[in-house]
């Protein structure tokens, strides 16, 4: 017993001696119920540090409308992750490692397809709403890299999209469900094309004022 009460406080100090990161904020992968959407993208996000031993991720809800983030699913096409060491739960969060299903809700309208790799999801137990990330709440996951990788890969597969993070939300105010995935920090090809187009059209409105004010 007391070995694992020394365990579960090293587990627990690691998480928090973890060097701080960027933060990241999701979107809605379904779209069942625009409010519960909404309230999910208000409410979660996440951080990723790095200790001496794993990089690690922080889910939080910061609440205050019911909903609770039950399943966590990571797709790693970079092939960067290599599995989940460890789990700290916050005051009133239970997880274990491997979600059922093993990809989330909606996952098929993803584009590309969201495709949990192996070993990469996690889930509460049951009862699932009451021991999943409620308002107020958060949960620490350490992963380890697969070899060759680095942190730095890691932030580059979230911040391009080879690496996506989804969650399966239940339990909000209307008891629906949602499923969300993270939004990268660099824009996608169908972003970056309406970019391009939206600079194209402005550079063609500023032709068009020149021939039409040729003093100016």
């Amino acid at each position: 017993m007391r070995s694992m009460i020394l365990g579960g406080l090293v587990v627990h100090l690691l998480a928090i001696a973890c060097t701080a990161g960027p933060t990241y904020t999701f979107t809605g992968l379904t779209r069942n119920d625009p409010t519960n959407v909404a309230t999910g993208i208000s409410q979660l996000w996440f951080q990723v540090g790095r200790s001496d031993q794993a990089s690690v991720f922080t889910f939080h809800n910061d609440g205050p409308l019911p909903c609770s983030v039950t399943d966590i699913y990571i797709d790693d096409d970079a092939g960067t992750l290599d599995s989940i060491t460890f789990m700290t739960n916050g005051p009133g969060v239970r997880y274990r490692i491997g979600a059922r299903p093993s990809d989330p809700p909606g996952a098929e309208v993803a584009v590309p397809p969201f495709m949990t790799t192996p070993g990469l999801s996690a889930q509460s137990v049951p009862p699932t709403i009451r021991n999943g990330i409620g308002p107020g709440e958060w949960l620490t996951v350490g992963f380890d890299l697969a070899e060759g990788s680095d942190h730095a890969d890691l932030l580059h597969g979230l911040d391009a999209g080879t690496i996506r993070v989804a969650l399966h939300v239940q339990g909000f105010g209307n008891g629906g469900s949602e499923s969300f995935v993270h939004i990268p920090a660099v824009p996608g090809p169908a972003s970056i094309t309406l970019v391009c187009l939206g600079l194209l059209m402005a550079g063609r409105l500023r032709e068009q004022e020149k021939l039409r004010n040729p003093l100016d």
